[in-house]
């Protein structure tokens, strides 16, 4: 496994973590185990404070611009690049989920 896919596979980890503390019957075990995770490496809380800066930016653009934002990446994708093709993936999964009210 290169450095590159070690990376990816982070961040994709990262953006389950963050999916998952978001859902409301989160429970205390679930908790742990993301404490575990940000622990057993530093670079696993490096990723999961970019997934979650990435969340926050999502989040302040209003909705039907975020939903136009998605949608012209899901029409018209970049050139498949492994670079590219993991934040289109974060961006749709972060789509998904309405932003988070202060």
């Amino acid at each position: 496994m290169t450095a590159e896919d070690t990376t990816e596979l982070r961040l994709q980890e990262a953006g389950l973590w963050w999916v998952r503390l978001r859902e409301p019957d989160l429970s205390p075990e679930e908790l742990n185990r993301w404490l575990a995770w940000c622990q057993l490496d530093p670079a696993n809380l490096r990723e999961f404070e970019r997934i979650e800066q990435l969340g926050a930016g999502l989040g302040a653009i209003e909705a039907a611009e975020r939903s136009s934002l998605v949608q012209e990446l899901l029409i018209k994708p970049a050139p498949p690049s492994r670079r590219r093709r993991r934040w289109h993936g974060t961006a749709v999964f972060s789509h998904s989920f309405p932003p988070r009210r202060k």
